[in-house]
């Protein structure tokens, strides 16, 4: 740990002298007003930020403090290459910090998603002290004995919250954990199933929240490009390039059937067996309290009673359109955690004092998380000043051959969103990567029309995978608190498997830019897939 501690150090320093080495030589960049001029100026000086704070994360294990590190490194390029008194400018540091996480803080969206953890993190704590999840497992696991069976279930589970990656990755975790634990199935392959199937599917999904929000950047990017086409038309037909979504989901299931494993996924899966076995001890957490046998059944349906009146309000509201999907998730949660504290006072499973208390215990629980978020988003946001995107997307329409300019979209978006989320990368690269599609159309003639659907597939799906290999993106956090895992455990364990996921799409991609078929070109991902585990795979 101390040789990791120096590194880190070292990291630093070397990050905090380029900057200033820049700035000596280039001077400052007052004149480059735009996030797109100041990132061509930059070049790739322009990743620093986003590169520190994953680097530091992976050193030191602390995602907070890699963060608040790669944060203020950036604020510091900022001030430091855009103003003309550099020893002032460096007494803004802390404000800009602040300004940046108030800003982002003040955004709609961001402070729903605040809310939404918080009344989803009470609703949960009252859930897990009335002991419904523990009592269902124990019946469940009556014919649900392997982690095999284990892992099925969950990804059927996950596969039903297809609307909405937030709602998958907040209730499922919490729901599937006690069967997890008992039987022997890692809280990280717990998390990995949950992040791994709710971004994916809610990418692909027809009927999602993410929809919307895919449409409305397909849309800015055609009207960038002065293409009169249906967006919604455009991600129909992109739907089948998804090829990172499609073989997440692949992946996830034939590592389920095989009962396969590699890389720290394996060692975790070790650990759990041996546990839930006896031969190695762990503290196993839990949160229910001692319901008795005859208030069991009762409990049982307040838990899962509570978590049904939620999906179905927020079915029935998504349904009839009475808002946008997050606001709408606020007010089934609210509900839902109002009706599981009535049910458990009303069935006296909980008196009314404790019911507030483990409400609020559930909250106090969600805080780390909901600061994690707030320093991801704030770095976002400090990414997209810097023009990041922009330095990385001009170095591929300037110098890729066509064949490959799909594969290199995949590629930046998926570094894209590591640092800045899977909406962030979409918002950033679509307006930018249709225009390149139909430039590059344009420039050879003989390209088939389906050149543009798999541009915006890559970027679709691009996002969705730095969104579950980072350890500073909200599904990734989500996924981690959900499951009762710590975040960096969870993206170390995911991450090899994401890696190898993105290496078969990336091979995926390039026939299917040639014309080859969708349906054959998935038959191909497949084998890969199939083949790697077979090859690379073992039994914990």
């Amino acid at each position: 740990m101390k040789t990791r501690k120096i590194a880190a150090a070292v990291l630093c320093v070397l990050s905090v002298a380029a900057i200033c080495c820049f700035r000596i030589i280039s001077g400052s960049l007052t004149g480059a007003v735009t996030a797109a001029e100041l990132g061509s100026a930059l070049g790739a000086l322009s990743l620093l930020p986003a590169v520190l704070s994953v680097a530091l994360a992976f050193l030191l294990g602390d995602v907070i403090v890699s963060l608040l590190i790669g944060l203020s490194v950036g604020e510091l390029m900022l001030l430091l290459l855009t103003g003309e008194k550099p020893a002032a400018q460096l007494m803004q540091i802390v404000p800009g910090i602040i300004d940046e996480l108030v800003g982002v803080a003040s955004e709609a969206d961001n402070a729903k998603v605040m809310i939404l953890c918080v009344l989803v993190g009470g609703l949960v704590g009252v859930l897990m002290k009335t002991g419904g999840f523990e009592a269902a497992a124990r019946r469940i696991t009556k014919k649900v004995k392997t982690p095999r069976g284990a892992n099925l279930l969950g990804q059927l589970f996950c596969v039903l919250f297809f609307f909405d990656d937030y709602a998958n990755a907040l209730i499922t975790g919490p729901v599937l954990r006690p069967i997890a634990d008992k039987v022997g199935l890692s809280r990280v392959r717990l998390a990995y199933i949950v992040d791994s199937t709710a971004a994916p599917v809610a990418g692909i999904a027809v009927v999602s929240s993410w929809v919307a929000v895919e449409i409305a950047v397909i849309a800015s990017g055609l009207e960038t490009a002065g293409i009169a086409d249906s967006a919604f038309q455009v991600f129909l037909r992109a739907v089948p390039y998804c090829f990172y979504c499609i073989f997440a989901l692949v992946f996830m299931f034939l590592t389920s059937i095989t009962g396969r494993e590699f890389g720290p996924m394996l060692k975790a899966e070790r650990r759990a067996r041996a546990a839930q076995s006896g031969a190695c001890p762990e503290r196993s957490e839990s949160y229910a309290a001692d319901t008795g046998a005859e208030k069991e059944p009762v409990a049982i349906w307040v838990a899962f009673g509570s978590i049904a009146l939620l999906v179905l309000y927020l079915v029935a509201s998504l349904l009839a359109n009475r808002g946008d999907t997050i606001t709408l998730l606020l007010r089934s949660a609210f509900l839902s955690g109002i009706a599981a504290m009535a049910a458990s006072g009303a069935t006296r499973i909980l008196p009314a004092g404790e019911g507030i208390k483990a409400w609020l215990d559930g909250v106090r629980n969600i805080v780390p998380t909901i600061i994690v978020l707030l320093l991801a988003w704030s770095l976002a946001a400090l990414v997209g000043k810097l023009g990041t995107v922009y330095f990385v997307v001009e170095l591929i329409a300037s110098r890729a051959a066509w064949q490959l300019v799909p594969a290199i979209i995949f590629v930046c978006c998926c570094v894209v969103s590591f640092a800045a989320g899977s909406y962030g990368c979409m918002f950033m690269v679509m307006p930018m990567a249709i225009p390149i599609a139909c430039a590059v159309m344009e420039n050879a003639p003989g390209i088939g029309s389906h050149f543009l659907p798999v541009c915006v597939a890559c970027v679709l799906s691009g996002g969705i995978f730095g969104d579950h290999c980072s350890p500073m993106t909200d599904c990734t956090i989500l996924a981690a608190l959900g499951s009762g895992c710590d975040v960096m455990d969870h993206a170390v364990t995911q991450m090899p498997y994401a890696f190898t996921v993105a290496l078969v799409s990336i091979l995926c991609i390039i026939p299917a830019t040639l014309g080859f078929s969708a349906v054959y070109t998935i038959a191909l991902g497949i084998l890969l897939l199939s083949a790697i585990i077979l090859l690379f795979g073992k039994h914990p």
